[in-house]
Parts: C-alpha cells; structure tokens; sequence
C-alpha cells in the first residue's frame, strides 16, 4: 500500500483563507467593547481636559506669557 499526500494548490494561501472566508463573508474586527462609538464613559477624557486647561492656565499666567490685563491669575 502507498501512501500519497495532495500537494497544496497555491504557495501564496494565507492564514484563514479557507472554506467559508471569501469575499463574500467579511473579516470582523474587534476594535472596542462598545458597538456604537460614543457609547460609553468619557468621565476620565474630560477631567484630564479640565485638568489640563486649568493647568495651562496657571503656567501662562505665572509665566509672564500672558499679561494680567488679558488673563488674569487662577488665585485672583
């Protein structure tokens, strides 16, 4: 008895491309654990925001960069 092992048809297959992946069945990524963007918390983005105007503020003023007349500072 001999044995005979089927040669691949195409050298350049990649990994997934097999029975029931074609063109016709799209590839899903998983990008969040949210479905809709936007959904979800944005608490930690907007302190950080509020946090770092306050804190751009506070260097410009005691900086000199910007004169008290425009912009005073944060203490006043």
């Amino acid at each position: 008895m001999t044995e005979t092992t089927a040669a691949p048809t195409s050298t350049n297959a990649t990994p997934g491309s097999g029975p029931g992946s074609g063109p016709d069945r799209p590839v899903k990524h998983k990008t969040s654990r949210y479905r809709v963007l936007g959904e979800g918390s944005s608490l930690a983005m907007n302190v950080v925001s509020v946090a770092g105007l306050f804190a751009l503020w506070w260097v410009s003023t005691h900086a000199g960069w910007i004169k008290p007349l425009f912009l005073p500072k944060p203490e006043s």
